[in-house]
């Protein structure tokens, strides 16, 4: 029997990049990261706000050895002096620098990086993650071998910190020597206090001035003057997001959500326990009207691909979904009009990945089915993964959560509805998660397909989702 598969794109190699940014940009840059790590990227970047010389010599290690060195660049960015010794430590090494611009900047013209190409991720739109995608790996290409001898490493930032932290965790401190201090402290507010990780540093050490038992009244008065002005300082606020193109974007949200369930699912136990047969429901899968595949998706006719009668009947043909040969064999209906992601596959987490353009909102966001398969090395009970599934979509945000348990091809399956989280600006809106777990010799495996859409109420939706879902299928691998 001749059957057509789809075909699933291989992982490019992984690129080590090094991910320079101020605090201030934390959260732009968790999204920037995020993005990063779906291209299957070793990612390193700073977590630490503050750190001695340990810390200093760790970072300078990791920009020696990433293969591209990510500015994250914004104007918190450009007035950090610790983002700006790593990167020019980097242009001594003769790093391949990518600046992604992650925040607003006062000149394009004037700041460092003005002479390179800077990709705009500040929208997070589709365009923006594939040009990121497509720039690390080109810049990877062009990475030299580290210079001969090595240029002299950049002091640490702020050592001065931690001369004064030395001095004020000493066994007797003079007046004179408090007053000293606390004007060098009073001059690094002035000078550093913009940089939060600095001005939190000061404020510890002014505390820690403060509380000393031979501190003098005049001292105690002055550090708490100190610690009043230094608020910290508020960011800009940003820019609300542009609603053109939202397509990619919110798809990608939604992706990064199903992700996470299928991540926090390799926290189970590996116990080595065999599946309960007894335990499982024996629910029927019910039998749905499903249309022909379209979008030039790969499929067989569906009376092919049951076997010995175990799976419900469809109508209509069901895509092959490409997996390994020691991995099960996976089909499903793809109704008119729903055409292939590729780019949403092309990093291995989502096996396939559907949207129809067709039903598209009125605020640019198409319906999306999304197909993973996590992999347990070990025989691991279905209903301990499905709860552990469960609990990943309340970490989400999800509500409104209800279940039902049944059968997919024989195997142990539940069917969970659910309100989304607040996901990239969306509305709550429902969405349907069907998780079907199957297990092998000495493995577990759980295919999970996730179906939403923002208007879940239009009849075309509701009929193609229960196609979709009645007509999952998960063999063993044998079953090819």
């Amino acid at each position: 029997m001749n059957c057509a598969v789809t075909t699933r794109p291989e992982r490019s190699s992984i690129v080590a990049v090094f991910i320079s940014y101020s605090s201030r940009d934390t959260e732009t840059v968790g999204h920037l990261a995020a993005a990063l790590r779906r291209g299957h990227h070793d990612l390193w970047m700073d977590d630490e706000l503050s750190g001695g010389d340990a810390w200093w010599r760790a970072i300078l290690g990791k920009i020696r050895s990433c293969d591209v060195f990510l500015a994250a660049l914004s104007q918190n960015m450009l007035q950090s002096k610790a983002c700006q010794a790593e990167m020019r430590y980097a242009l001594a090494l003769g790093k391949p620098i990518l600046p992604v611009l992650v925040g607003p900047v006062d000149s394009m013209r004037t700041n460092p990086l003005a002479g390179m190409q800077v990709i705009d991720f500040q929208q997070r739109s589709i365009e923006a993650w594939m040009e990121l995608d497509e720039a690390v790996r080109a810049k990877q290409a062009s990475a030299p071998a580290l210079p001969d001898p090595l240029p002299a490493e950049p002091p640490m930032p702020f050592g001065y910190l931690m001369r004064l932290g030395g001095q004020i965790s000493g066994s007797q401190l003079t007046p004179q020597q408090q007053t000293v201090i606390v004007a060098e402290l009073r001059a690094a507010l002035d000078d550093d206090g913009d940089d939060a990780g600095a001005r939190r540093d000061i404020c510890a050490l002014l505390g820690q001035l403060r509380d000393r038992q031979d501190v003098t009244y005049r001292t105690r008065t002055e550090v708490d003057a100190l610690l009043g002005q230094a608020e910290p300082a508020t960011p800009p606020p940003a820019e609300p997001p542009q609603r053109g193109r939202r397509l990619g974007w919110v798809i990608g949200a939604v992706g990064a959500a199903v992700m996470l369930v299928a991540v926090m699912a390799f926290v189970v136990v590996n116990r080595g326990t065999e599946t309960d047969s007894d335990a499982r429901s024996a629910a029927p899968q019910p039998p749905a009207s499903v249309g022909a595949g379209d979008g030039g998706a790969p499929a067989v006719p569906a009376a092919e691909a049951t076997v010995g009668g175990a799976c419900a009947p469809t109508e209509g043909q069901l895509a092959v979904i490409q997996t390994d040969p020691d991995e099960p064999v996976l089909k499903m209906p793809q109704p008119p009009g729903w055409e292939r992601n590729t780019w949403m596959e092309s990093d291995g987490i989502f096996r396939f990945a559907l949207y129809n353009n067709s039903m598209m909102s009125t605020d640019g966001v198409a319906p999306s089915a999304l197909v993973s398969l996590d992999e347990e090395r070990s025989l691991t009970p279905a209903d301990s993964i499905f709860m552990l599934k469960r609990g990943a979509l309340s970490a989400i945000g999800a509500t409104d959560v209800t279940t039902e348990k049944h059968t997919v091809c024989g195997l142990p399956a539940e069917t969970v509805r659910y309100l989304t989280g607040a996901i990239a600006g969306l509305a709550p809106h429902p969405a349907t998660l069907l998780l079907v777990s199957l297990q092998t010799a000495d493995r577990t495996y759980t295919a999970s397909l996730t179906i939403e859409a923002v208007d879940s109420q239009d009849p075309t939706f509701e009929a193609d989702a229960e196609s979709m879902l009645s007509g999952f299928q998960m063999l063993p691998p044998a079953g090819r």
